[in-house]
């Protein structure tokens, strides 16, 4: 009985890491497909950025 349980719990465990790994593939696939969501850096962009300082 207690090697059927850890069995299915064995299985349990690799579907579930079988299942996160092809949701991350996926997320990663869209977002490489989309394009980003902010602007590339232009010369307005830079003027600015160079008040700003890491605390």
């Amino acid at each position: 009985m207690v090697a059927l349980i850890g069995l299915a719990t064995m299985i349990a465990l690799v579907w579930l890491l079988a299942f996160s790994m092809t949701t991350e593939s996926n997320a990663e696939r869209r977002r490489l497909s989309t394009p980003t969501a902010t602007p590339e850096a232009g010369p307005e962009r830079i003027l600015g950025s160079g008040t700003k300082h890491a605390a």
